[in-house]
């Protein structure tokens, strides 16, 4: 069957299931997803240039699982929706996730 699929498609299977076993599946795994949120507060509590004006949501750890990823509520605007921050912080986080990129 995958002598097949190779041959017909062109696509090293072995190479696709690599692919999905080491960038898919860690991005479906919630308990996967949590300990990488949790890195980025400590990243962000530790940068003075976000630590003031971005916030990421911390996980119910109790009400997570490998299928479920349960955060607290921001009432916040989206990233995306640019026309609803105000122009001075607008500027100042381009400028800091420029720095940092």
């Amino acid at each position: 069957m995958f002598d097949y699929t190779a041959w017909s498609t062109g696509l090293l299977m072995a190479r696709v299931g690599n692919f999905l076993e080491n960038y898919i599946f860690p991005e479906i795994d919630f308990e996967h997803e949590a300990k990488n949120t949790e890195i980025l507060i400590e990243f962000v509590a530790t940068e003075c240039r976000l630590k003031d004006c971005v916030h990421i949501p911390k996980v119910s750890h109790e009400l997570s699982s490998k299928l479920v990823l349960t955060t607290e509520w921001i009432d916040a605007g989206q990233l995306w929706e640019k026309d609803t921050i105000p122009p001075r912080i607008r500027k100042d986080l381009e400028t800091t996730l420029l720095a940092l990129a």
